[in-house]
């Protein structure tokens, strides 16, 4: 079975009702959330109540927030995505380095995520040359990668050369992406959002990348 993330990146407005609605019609077969705080600049009350209702119902979420800042700012980040929100795991931004990144791997049974090799246009600028030693970095910090899942050549290299990490791969579904279970392997989280949130039956949809 694939584990499947389920990326609730909402249309600015949306109510708390449909927040609800698609995580208890896909809850049971999603291996966990994302959040992406950019989504709720402007409404940090309603981001409370989302990650509340997760932690409440012990459901796994990751902080999308792509952090990365010099290390004693780290420790304040660190302590409010794990100590004070509760969050499952977290992304994070490797450019600062290894040092920096150490406050993240002191909270235990923590999911975190090194960018890697992104989805979005110009990503290979820095990234083509800097991929292999996020690989490295991953390691040291017992940490995961973010690697594309709309570039299946990314994620066999990501197989290929970190085996025990676990890779979460966005980019499925609406940006083109496509689970292929030749290369399914038991690290890979499949990151999804606008093909199951924005579908009329969210249950159904996820039924379709899960098996």
């Amino acid at each position: 079975m694939n584990k499947i993330c389920i990326g609730l990146d909402l249309e600015k407005n949306s109510s708390l009702f449909t927040y609800y609605n698609i995580i208890n019609q896909t809850k049971s077969k999603a291996f966990c959330y994302k959040l992406n705080p950019a989504y709720f600049m402007e409404n940090n009350v309603l981001f409370k109540k989302v990650v509340n209702y997760l932690n409440e119902n012990n459901i796994k979420w990751i902080y999308d927030g792509k952090l990365g800042d010099v290390l004693h700012t780290n420790e304040y980040y660190a302590e409010y995505v794990y100590s004070y929100l509760k969050a499952s795991g977290v992304t994070l931004n490797p450019y600062v380095g290894i040092e920096s990144l150490m406050p993240f791997t002191k909270y235990k049974n923590k999911m975190n995520f090194l960018l890697c090799r992104t989805t979005n246009i110009g990503s290979d600028l820095l990234q083509k040359e800097s991929y292999k030693k996020v690989y490295f970095m991953s390691k040291k910090l017992n940490s995961g990668l973010v690697v594309a899942g709309n570039k299946e050549d990314l994620i066999k290299d990501a197989i290929k050369n970190c085996k025990k990490q676990m890779i979460l791969c966005p980019g499925i579904g609406a940006q083109g992406g496509k689970i292929n279970k030749e290369i399914s392997k038991e690290n890979i989280i499949y990151s999804i959002s606008r093909s199951i949130i924005n579908s009329k039956n969210p249950e159904k949809e996820l039924e379709k990348y899960v098996s």
